[in-house]
């Protein structure tokens, strides 16, 4: 038998450090938020304009 041990080189088992959260990608829900909050409320009074003009045009 041998005494040295099973494993002679250190080998490194730590996963690779994760990126700094400045460098990460934004997950959802957090990407443009001011533009999808403009967006969604201009897109919800446009139907509701459409929805109260639509009599008037003849549409119902």
């Amino acid at each position: 038998m041998s005494s040295l041990p099973a494993h002679s080189s250190r080998q490194e088992l730590d996963p690779p450090a994760p990126e700094p959260s400045d460098h990460q990608v934004p997950g959802l829900g957090r990407a443009n938020s001011d533009v999808t909050v403009a967006v969604t409320l201009g897109v919800g009074i446009g139907v509701i304009v459409f929805l109260l003009v639509l009599p008037y045009l003849g549409g119902i």
